[in-house]
């Protein structure tokens, strides 16, 4: 009798178990979703900021000799401008 009754518990258990393994399954899965998400919309935005900002900036740089960090300011001010698009 008692063995019965421990194999009944053992068919039990990943019953128990299952929705704390679907929620850690879940986070895992979003947290990996997100993460690449995040960076490609990163890369995206920096590459639409380069683009657009190299076009205009880099005749200022060679011929007119802006300096470097006024460039370095010039694209980190055009970052909060080039997220809708992303």
């Amino acid at each position: 009798m008692a063995k019965a009754q421990w194999f009944r518990l053992l068919d039990s258990f990943p019953e128990i178990l299952q929705p704390v393994a679907i929620r850690i399954f879940d986070r895992y899965l979003a947290r990996g979703i997100l993460l690449q998400t995040v960076s490609a919309a990163t890369v995206l935005c920096m590459a639409l900021v380069v683009n657009n900002l190299l076009r205009e900036l880099l005749p200022l740089i060679i011929y007119q000799r802006l300096p470097i960090l006024s460039a370095m300011g010039l694209v980190a001010a055009a970052i909060p401008f080039t997220l809708p698009y992303v």
